[in-house]
């Protein structure tokens, strides 16, 4: 913790970890360390990285973080696809596929989580190993702890196209209660009903898939995740500009 000059705030620092990106593709990593602003909620860029990674035994788990988003990408997708009308289905059929993307994108995150916080050693018992339902895995984790679920944020880049700034988001993106009420209603769709509604008639509801859609990636396209450490974040964005892929970032606060 430091007070910036001129102004009296006091601000807190980040800086990369490992020299050595942490990732699941052999390109470099575009984010760069930063400083995050608390009095505006907002993080600016310094470059002080660090020459070692505090948990080398959570680098498989890591890199399987970061293949977990990637196959979430394709996920939402199809999505895209289909509120696009780029495939051709039957209506009904259409918002089937949509909201079974959904619903594993509800499994996706919450299994990305026990990724991303296994540097706690109850994370990997036998329970949570098991465990496949977002609302048992998130419900250990807030647990084990609180600040378990990532926070989204939106990067600001100066007129080079360098970062400069991220910003936090505090509206329109997925919050753990919606990823709950979003699996729920996956399952609720996702079954033809009983004898006693079989009748009732099929919605078909684009516009709600869309807003689902939209907050899934208002959350994630680029996030932090706090460790356990107060002091040790992970920086996610998705869609690097060197390959297009997930990319992630282990930061400590200096």
């Amino acid at each position: 913790m430091r007070r910036s000059r001129g102004s009296g705030r006091r601000v807190q620092c980040w800086s990369r970890i490992s020299l050595r990106f942490i990732r699941a593709t052999p390109a470099c990593c575009t984010i760069r360390p930063e400083t995050a602003d608390t009095s505006k909620k907002q993080t600016r860029l310094v470059k002080q990285p660090m020459a070692r990674d505090p948990y080398p035994d959570q680098k498989p788990l890591r890199e399987l973080y970061c293949n977990l988003m990637e196959e979430l990408k394709r996920r939402r997708n199809i999505v895209a696809d289909v509120l696009a009308k780029k495939i051709n289905l039957p209506q009904g059929i259409a918002v089937e596929l949509s909201y079974l993307q959904l619903r594993m994108i509800c499994e996706l995150i919450a299994l990305a989580c026990l990724a991303a916080h296994g540097d706690i050693p109850a994370t990997r018992s036998g329970k949570m190993q098991k465990a496949y339902a977002p609302g048992s895995i998130l419900a250990e984790l807030e647990k084990l702890h609180a600040q378990f679920y990532p926070v989204p944020g939106k990067q600001i880049r100066s007129q080079e196209g360098r970062p400069i700034e991220v910003k936090s988001v505090t509206s329109g993106f997925l919050t753990k209660s919606d990823l709950l009420d979003l699996w729920a209603e996956c399952g609720d769709r996702l079954h033809r009903g009983s004898m006693k509604n079989i009748a009732r008639p099929f919605v078909v509801d684009f516009g709600r898939i869309g807003e689902w859609d939209q907050k899934i990636l208002t959350l994630l396209s680029h996030h932090q995740i706090q460790l356990k450490n107060p002091n040790h974040q992970l920086w996610i964005i998705m869609q690097a500009e060197s390959n297009g892929r997930v990319h992630a970032t282990l930061m400590e606060k200096i």
